[in-house]
């Protein structure tokens, strides 16, 4: 990145190195930043298929499949990313599932 703003394009424009900063050098220095600062920033969704066919790994009513009493109720079985906060389809997605849970214990 330091070598891309240096570009003469870009270098009128770039200011002073607030983060790491300069005296950050050497490739081992830049990794251990790196490792001590970054999040990914995103909530774990999509990681945890749900469908019908043998891919999937909860069924539509979020039971994992080949494991008893076992559920998915969070982001993980969404199809993918939302473009707000994930808050609130969370709560929706897991009070869902309890319906579904408690009409199963109704059978």
């Amino acid at each position: 990145m330091r070598k891309y703003m240096q570009q003469p394009a870009l270098a009128q424009y770039a200011g002073e190195e607030l983060f790491p900063g300069v005296a950050c050098e050497s490739d081992a220095d830049v990794l251990k930043t790196f490792r001590q600062v970054s999040t990914s920033g995103l909530h774990g969704v999509a990681t945890c298929r749900m469908g019908s066919d043998d891919k999937a790994v909860a069924d539509p009513p979020r039971r994992v499949r080949g494991v008893s009493g076992l559920r998915v109720v969070d982001c993980s079985a969404m199809p993918g990313l939302i473009t707000g906060n994930t808050n609130r389809p969370a709560m929706a997605f897991a009070w869902h599932a309890a319906n579904l849970i408690l009409e199963d214990r109704k059978h």
